[in-house]
């Protein structure tokens, strides 16, 4: 498979929101007024984690298919921390990232426990980059 180049078109409104352009798309990614925005759209925090949980709720069926069951209910709750005093710190040493996310997948399937358990380990496998932690299942 070849590689995918994805491009967005972004257009500052006002310090704290952008209003970003994708295929035929609008998104508003605003902040909260306790940071200054205008509470117009999600923060690029929340984008982010929305990002995430949107590629393991794809490749998660995808993955199912090529396992040859089905999901009958795919529910997931992300939880991420950042350190607000390094994401605002004026040094170009400081590492924005998560401290710490947390991913909860409650998942009906018709196929058993041991397959689930290597269905998810394949998520992990395909959805993780940076320091995002594996995927947990609740049962």
């Amino acid at each position: 498979m070849t590689d995918l180049t994805t491009r967005l078109i972004g257009a500052g409104e006002t310090p704290a929101r952008m209003l970003i352009r994708a295929r035929g798309f609008d998104m508003i990614v605003d902040e909260p007024s306790v940071l200054g925005g205008d509470d117009l759209g999600p923060n690029p925090v929340e984008y982010v984690l929305a990002g995430f949980a949107g590629c393991v709720h794809h490749i998660g069926h995808r993955i199912a298919k090529e396992m040859g069951f089905a999901i009958e209910r795919f529910e997931l709750e992300i939880c991420g921390n950042i350190d607000m005093d390094r994401l605002f710190e004026d040094s170009r040493t400081a590492q924005n990232q998560f401290e710490e996310v947390d991913v909860l997948l409650m998942i009906d399937a018709t196929t058993d426990a041991e397959t689930l358990e290597n269905w998810v380990a394949d998520v992990n496998a395909r959805c993780l980059t940076g320091n995002f932690p594996e995927i947990q299942l609740k049962r």
